[in-house]
């Protein structure tokens, strides 16, 4: 059940500028929605059932939410491409429009070089993450609080830091309250992710508030020290409720002609909604959203059709996300360094089935869709980085030979270029300079080939990733050899 609010509209938005699809209209405001417990397709949000009810036995949730659409929906070319937003902000425009990033409801929210907008896309977005601070212009959402009967659950939750100053002790924030019982938090420190997890004399901290320690960092440990703390937190909202409700509004924009109170779907022509297909784009944080969304089976909706039957991550990895889980923490991704035991940076890592050789189990991220019949078409796109930063060759490799991609899946990597595009440090900062080159060159023609596969069954061009078949991708071992100085 959803009911769509629209506060603000933009009539016609973009400075009034007109592209090849015409003029575009934005709008927005929020979407309220219940979630029935009890529904098969709910059947996997972590904490659900610990969240207050309606009187019709539903969980209440808000998000917010913004629509850019041709004012002619008939100058449209009949997909929306919904653009998870990455820490609440856009990353559709930026990328592909080439314009500085910035909230929808920012004056300065540009089209650009107006590329989608020429296509005639229809674009949304909408909050996924309930640990945004407000006032910051971020697209956020509201979820309810899981409960132990009466009062917010208490259980136990886990931070990590890295240190990059100098100072003999720093602020370490918590992504939740601590709870009153605070007995047994344990703090350890290690050099690297694979150490053993000591508590030295000298390792001090103490409390500074319900949302931060102070640490004293001790003798023997330089900057890149990793901390881990582990305390019992209060106040988890039931994250996973991001899933659904992208399942939930999407599905009611492509197919419903009104919302439970009778408010006209804005995308909707005479009654009949306008769009034909769907795509779902995401880049780093909110390409592992896509990722996520895709594994656990978020791509049917509550009456067993299709969300989306293209999807696009970009710059993710092999990784998903800590978002379906009890204090979850979607913004935290694993890194060379760090974060490397959260999850989100586990199994399954590939599209195609992979035995996992601790358990036996095989899964892939598509194995859920692949069992519903609707595996959307994949463009995956990373960069260099990913395969050193985001575990890259495990979406081609398990170590033991190079994986046949499913029909419906390309890979794309482009190498030398990084992870996002930034500006180069000063020289007395850094030995080597980041890389000018930007990726957003190659993203345009393969998101207009996504959209013909789909349309047309045309297919895009073969994948482009190294392997080891290839002699592309070596080991570690390997490169060491090759490049003995690096």
């Amino acid at each position: 059940m959803l009911k769509l609010t629209i506060t603000t509209r933009r009539t016609p938005a973009f400075g009034g500028r007109r592209f090849g699809a015409g003029a575009y209209e934005l709008l927005i405001g929020h979407v309220d929605g219940a979630s029935d417990p009890a529904a098969p397709g709910n059947a996997g949000i972590v904490d659900l059932e610990r969240a207050p009810r309606d009187g019709d036995g539903r969980v209440r949730w808000r998000v917010d939410i913004a629509i850019a659409r041709p004012l002619d929906p008939a100058r449209g070319n009949g997909w929306l491409v919904y653009d998870v937003p990455n820490r609440g902000f856009p990353r559709a425009i930026p990328r592909l429009n080439g314009t500085v990033p910035s909230g929808v409801d920012d004056p300065a929210f540009d089209a650009g070089a107006g590329f989608l907008l020429n296509e005639g896309f229809t674009l949304v977005w909408s909050g996924w993450q309930a640990d945004l601070p407000a006032g910051q212009g971020a697209l956020r959402a509201q979820f309810p609080v899981a409960m132990d009967g009466r009062e917010p659950l208490v259980d136990w939750s886990r931070e990590e830091w890295t240190d990059t100053g100098t100072a003999p002790a720093f602020a370490a924030p918590l992504t939740w309250p601590a709870a009153d019982d605070r007995a047994g938090a344990r703090l350890t420190v290690r050099h690297r992710t694979g150490d053993a997890r000591p508590t030295p004399a000298d390792l001090a901290w103490d409390w500074r508030s319900d949302r931060q320690l102070v640490v004293a960092r001790p003798a023997g440990y330089d900057s890149g020290a990793i901390y881990e703390f582990a305390y019992r937190a209060t106040g988890s909202s039931v994250s996973g409720l991001a899933f659904t409700s992208v399942r939930d509004i999407v599905s009611f924009l492509r197919r419903d002609a009104a919302d439970a109170d009778g408010n006209a779907n804005p995308l909707a022509v005479d009654g009949r909604p306008s769009v034909r297909h769907a795509m779902i784009f995401g880049v780093s944080q909110s390409g592992r959203f896509v990722r996520d969304f895709l594994w656990q089976g978020f791509n049917t909706d509550l009456a067993g059709r299709p969300v989306f039957e293209a999807a696009m991550p970009v710059v993710a990895g092999s990784r998903k996300t800590f978002t379906n889980a009890r204090f979850a923490q979607p913004g935290r991704f694993s890194r060379q360094h760090e974060d490397n035991d959260f999850p989100g940076a586990g199994y399954p890592f590939a599209y195609h089935p992979v035995a996992n050789a601790a358990t036996g189990r095989t899964d892939d991220v598509l194995a859920r869709c692949r069992a519903a019949g609707h595996a959307p078409k994949i463009v995956h796109f990373d960069t260099e980085s990913e395969l050193w930063a985001a575990r890259g060759s495990l979406l081609v490799s398990d170590g033991t030979g190079t994986f046949t991609q499913p029909d419906n899946v390309r890979l794309y990597l482009a190498s030398g270029v990084q992870h996002s595009v930034t500006e180069p440090p000063p020289a007395d900062m850094a030995l080597l300079t980041p890389s000018p080159l930007d990726y957003t060159a190659p993203l345009k023609p393969l998101l207009l080939a996504l959209a013909r596969w789909v349309d047309d069954g045309a297919p895009p061009p073969a994948s482009r990733f190294p392997t080891p078949d290839e002699g592309t991708l070596v080991t570690l071992a390997e490169y060491r050899r090759r490049f003995p100085v690096l």
